[in-house]
């Protein structure tokens, strides 16, 4: 595995967001992965810590990767904060809420993710910061949302999964990751994106919310619309060349499934967007055209239990044949789909991630070097950049009220001494 782009302090490449400034108060993955975005795309992003622990991410293996520490750094905080700066604060002295009203007086947006409330008894919701900056957007992001019964019930991704219909199957399985957190991140994102659109024609800042719950729903939009407009449920795909879960037969469909390659890597086999789909298939792996031509298989998705079986172990048989590179070639030359399930490993040599510039490197003084995962959104005036490895906490202390609020170095130091920071 390799990686070939470097932090690029300084560069003079353009950013969407340059000039935009964000009070950043999250911490973990939903609000953090939002902010990252924006970030990414230019926005001076001041990232808001708790003096000597800061991010409840830093020093993590919630990853699962464990003992895998660069420099203090857990992973998990290093996927969700480059290009931020960190100032170390403590919101629960007197003093520090000055501090914050006067960066929110020359910001444009502030982040959090606490329950509901939280950043009004700090004295920092929307009302009392759009006093000082009428054009302040406030965003939230929150477990359950910020109004109905469970507003003030602690969220957690998996909370979200199971509430939110993703975890299915007998027995059930979730989706193996942290699916909410993450694109509950990137619709906070959107939103934000969406209030500073908005803020250009009317000059007035609002309030942007979303909540771990509504990302579970809209994670599988196309299953949900299924459920509320015909009353069937999506499976999750199983593991052994069938739809683990499957409430009838008509769900299931062999040639939209998993099978275990000649090299024991299991291979998707995908039927999707081509006429002749078995026949197409069965050319790929060398079955015969009666197979093809069998009335039992005319309508996949209502197969018999005994044709249901057949067919599947045509297609088991016909894949074992072939390692997994062989069937995907076979089915390419078909013009049809296959794809092998992949590691991390086999992820990161994929000559496509390289070229589609997914992995990135960055030296930090203190961590050293560090890679990181790439942009996924590219564009081709204002790109994303990597500017700056994700922050020691309070790394950026003085430059951020040196030289944002004015304050000298002595009047720095007597906050530290007097626990303000």
């Amino acid at each position: 595995m390799q990686s070939d782009r470097r932090c690029a302090e300084g560069d003079g490449t353009p950013a969407a967001y340059a000039g935009v400034r964000v009070l950043d108060f999250t911490q973990y993955q939903q609000g953090p992965i939002a902010t990252q975005v924006l970030a990414d795309f230019g926005a001076e992003v001041i990232k808001i810590e708790r003096p000597g622990t800061g991010d409840g991410f830093r020093g993590s293996n919630l990853t699962g990767t464990m003992n895998v520490v660069a420099g203090g750094y857990g992973p998990a905080f290093l996927a969700c904060n480059r290009n931020k700066k960190s100032l170390a604060l403590n919101l629960k002295h007197p003093r520090a809420r000055g501090l914050v009203y006067a960066l929110a007086e020359k910001s444009d947006v502030v982040v959090s993710n606490f329950r509901p409330g939280v950043m009004e008894k700090l004295g920092l919701g929307y009302e009392d910061l759009n006093r000082i900056n009428p054009g302040i957007i406030c965003s939230y992001a929150t477990g359950y949302g910020r109004t109905g019964p469970d507003r003030e019930t602690l969220g957690q991704d998996m909370m979200g999964q199971c509430r939110a219909g993703l975890v299915r199957g007998d027995p059930p399985h979730t989706c193996g990751f942290n699916v909410c957190d993450q694109i509950g991140g990137l619709l906070l994102a959107q939103g934000i994106m969406a209030a500073l659109a908005a803020r250009e024609r009317t000059g007035r800042g609002q309030t942007v919310d979303t909540n771990l719950f509504n990302a579970g729903l809209v994670a599988d939009t196309l299953g949900a619309t299924a459920f509320l407009n015909a009353d069937r449920v999506r499976p999750r795909n199983g593991g052994t060349g069938t739809l683990a879960g499957a409430p009838d037969r008509a769900t299931r469909n062999p040639m939209y499934a998993l099978y275990r390659a000649k090299d024991g890597r299991w291979v998707h086999i995908i039927d999707a967007f081509r006429d002749r789909p078995l026949e197409r298939q069965c050319q790929a792996l060398g079955i015969p055209e009666s197979v093809a031509r069998d009335p039992r298989f005319a309508d996949v998705h209502n197969l018999t239990p005994e044709a249901y079986e057949e067919l599947k172990g045509h297609l088991a048989a016909g894949v074992a044949r072939f390692t997994a590179e062989e069937v995907v070639a076979r089915f390419k030359a078909q013009d049809m789909m296959a794809v092998p399930v992949s590691g991390y490993r086999e992820t990161f040599d994929d000559p496509q991630v390289r070229e589609n510039d997914m992995m990135l490197e960055a030296q930090h003084p203190v961590a050293g070097r560090m890679r990181l995962l790439g942009f996924p959104v590219k564009l081709s005036d204002t790109p994303a950049a990597l500017r700056r490895a994700p922050p020691l906490l309070g790394e950026h202390n003085e430059e951020v009220l040196g030289g944002l609020l004015g304050m000298s170095a002595a009047e720095i130091e007597a906050l530290k001494k007097d626990g303000v920071m």
